[in-house]
């Protein structure tokens, strides 16, 4: 695992794009790649809408790793979020998750968060579906422990554990202290099936 912290969010931003850019190159012609969620790339969506133009003669597929189950007009949607922090988008290959993505699906990179309680994805504690989930996506139902209470889809481990490439972003100092307990397979956190990838893993952390 690769850990690096920053002392502010435009410095981790500025990393995310080069992880973002390098892994782009070495991918040739084409490149897929997932999105997360909430509130912590945001502000990276709104660096990349000032200051990242896609390559040329590449084809970027973009999907997401969870979606909360609104209209993308709603202010939880995170297609809808991504969209309005980067009107740029546009111009690659988005992919709604809507329903569920193709069985065969390849990650170059897999961007992921974490929430306080040690989920990623929408991947929650005390939930055990996605754990042996066979399929793309699941349906997942509303968290009862944590906002926003809404029904989700979301990729399965089989998918994301399998990208290229795994990138977890996490910004303020309660999960940065949460982090080291989260990975530990034996804190059962969700989060801690990273364990299994961890020469793919990186994290990037700013207080």
């Amino acid at each position: 695992m690769k850990y690096e912290e920053f002392a502010s969010p435009g410095a981790m931003y500025a990393e995310a794009t080069r992880i973002l850019n390098a892994g782009i190159a070495r991918a040739g012609s084409r490149f897929a790649f997932a999105l997360s969620g909430g509130s912590t790339p945001l502000g990276w969506f709104d660096e990349l809408e000032r200051h990242w133009r896609p390559p040329p003669k590449v084809a970027i597929d973009v999907y997401w790793v969870d979606e909360r189950q609104v209209p993308f007009d709603h202010p939880d949607s995170n297609y809808g979020n991504a969209k309005r922090h980067w009107p740029g988008l546009a111009r690659l290959r988005p992919h709604p998750l809507t329903e569920t993505y193709p069985d065969n699906l390849q990650l170059d990179q897999a961007w992921l968060g974490m929430g306080n309680d040690g989920h990623t994805a929408s991947w929650f504690p005390g939930e055990t579906a996605w754990q042996h989930a066979a399929s793309t996506v699941i349906a997942v139902p509303a968290p009862q422990h944590i906002a926003p209470h809404l029904p989700r889809l979301t990729l399965t481990p089989r998918i994301v554990l399998n990208a290229a490439e795994i990138v977890l972003m996490i910004a303020g100092p309660e999960k940065r202290a949460a982090l080291a307990h989260a990975l530990d397979p034996a804190s059962g956190s969700p989060v801690s099936c990273l364990h299994t990838v961890f020469e793919r893993l990186t994290v990037l952390s700013v207080a």
